[in-house]
């Protein structure tokens, strides 16, 4: 089936960007501007205090809270691989 409207719009707004080993994606702290879908690759997500908390994978999203509230980053992910994400920036 088709996309519907919404998805569609979602979809142009969106554009890969590539992370190698070891980039840091979003940090804990820093202002939110974008939401991310990993398409490739794996990623760590670290909480200070917590440290590591969570693993990303394929289809896994990230960034969305920050961007909707405009509030700071809640954690920090860091590619563990090369990784392809989609993006959507705050316009």
């Amino acid at each position: 089936p088709a996309p519907s409207r919404p998805r569609q719009t979602l979809m142009k707004a969106m554009h890969t960007v590539k992370f190698k080993p070891g980039q840091t994606i979003i940090k804990q702290g820093d202002e939110g501007d974008s939401f991310y879908v990993l398409g490739a690759g794996t990623c760590d997500i670290t909480i200070r205090g917590k440290g590591s908390v969570a693993k990303a994978s394929r289809g896994v999203a990230f960034g969305e809270l920050a961007l909707m509230f405009h509030q700071p980053r809640a954690a920090t992910v860091t590619a563990e691989s090369d990784v392809v994400v989609w993006q959507a920036s705050r316009p």
